[in-house]
């Protein structure tokens, strides 16, 4: 079995909540499996101007990649268009690899509408999508010493990342 995850931080605005959950979700996925070589990515790490650009060493971590977690953020109902032109360099490589989304917004409803927004895209990368996904609302909130103030949600997320991880 690869054990190889693939985190993809969507927002790429300086000092982003997107990276401290993408951090919080990682240290989650370390905690129940030492086993698993995770990969943290930002659109930021590559030099994409247009979808047809290429960074090899974004290819190789999809190649690498079993499972990709995206953390999206959500920006006036959708996600980052950096994100999108990150998804949109590659096509073959993410084809039959499972994906866990996890929103962010400020909020209430977590980043649903970026969720919705970019399940498309992925039906067309021909990704599968995990039947769950991870909300978090009020994000500037909900961060506490490095983990989810709320201790429904820490449980919630903590049982959807176990359930995907055993998927």
């Amino acid at each position: 079995m690869n054990n190889n995850v693939l985190v993809i931080i969507g927002a790429t605005r300086p000092n982003n909540y997107g990276s401290k959950i993408a951090e919080i979700v990682s240290k989650k996925v370390k905690e129940m499996d030492s086993k698993i070589n995770l990969s943290i990515v930002s659109p930021n790490d590559f030099n994409f101007q247009y979808d047809s650009d290429i960074d090899l060493k974004y290819i190789e971590l999809l190649n690498l990649s079993s499972k990709i977690i995206i953390v999206i953020s959500e920006y006036n109902h959708g996600y980052p268009g950096k994100l999108k032109t990150l998804l949109d360099s590659a096509y073959e490589e993410y084809k039959g690899k499972k994906v866990l989304l996890v929103g962010v917004s400020s909020g209430p409803i977590g980043g649903a509408r970026g969720i919705t927004a970019l399940l498309p895209v992925l039906r067309t990368l021909k990704t599968k999508i995990f039947y769950k996904d991870i909300l978090i609302p009020f994000v500037e909130n909900n961060i506490i010493n490095d983990n989810f103030k709320n201790p429904n949600l820490n449980k919630s997320a903590e049982n959807v990342i176990k359930d995907f991880l055993n998927w």
